[in-house]
């Protein structure tokens, strides 16, 4: 069995051989062929996911949030050491999490992707009230991420980070 995909369709070739006797009884080819079907680019899917990301953030869903990365992501806090693995990134946000409750806006600059690797890059605004009295933070930085297109045709984030805009020196807690 051979399967292959493209922009606008997926081709399935079965080839059956039934033998009887020593004899060629039949032989079958099917095709398939699914027209009009476009598949997602990487380019549509970091779209999504980000969106899927952000939500997530918001809602405090850190297992949403961290499905996003490989299972060895690594996450680049400005001025702090590189977070690595989906655990490590998990215990970074649910730190943030469990002090403030979190909004997040933000804005896509640049995107692409060659098939194998993509680029996200753009601004976002977070802000953070205290769950108790005395904290709250507002921030409005740029990030960048390097997404990796899976074996099973997914797209995960490689690398994350963020950096504070030229105007704006704050960084989350």
């Amino acid at each position: 069995m051979t399967f292959t995909t493209g922009a606008r369709a997926a081709t399935v070739y079965t080839r059956a051989v039934l033998w009887q006797g020593g004899w060629l009884a039949a032989l079958s080819v099917v095709l398939i062929t699914v027209a009009g079907c476009e598949l997602a680019t990487g380019a549509e899917v970091m779209e999504r996911e980000v969106e899927s990301w952000a939500r997530a953030l918001e809602r405090g869903d850190l297992g949403t949030m961290v499905a996003r990365y490989e299972s060895g992501g690594v996450f680049l806090p400005p001025g702090d050491h590189a977070v690595v693995g989906r655990e490590a990134v998990s215990n970074h946000w649910r730190n943030i999490h469990d002090r403030f409750l979190v909004t997040f806006e933000y804005e896509v600059d640049s995107i692409w992707d060659d098939g194998r690797i993509g680029h996200l890059r753009g601004s976002y605004r977070v802000s953070g009230v205290a769950r108790t009295a005395g904290e709250s933070f507002q921030a409005e930085d740029e990030f960048m991420q390097i997404w990796r297109r899976q074996r099973d045709g997914g797209w995960l984030i490689a690398l994350d980070m963020w950096s504070p805009s030229a105007e704006n020196d704050s960084l989350l807690p």
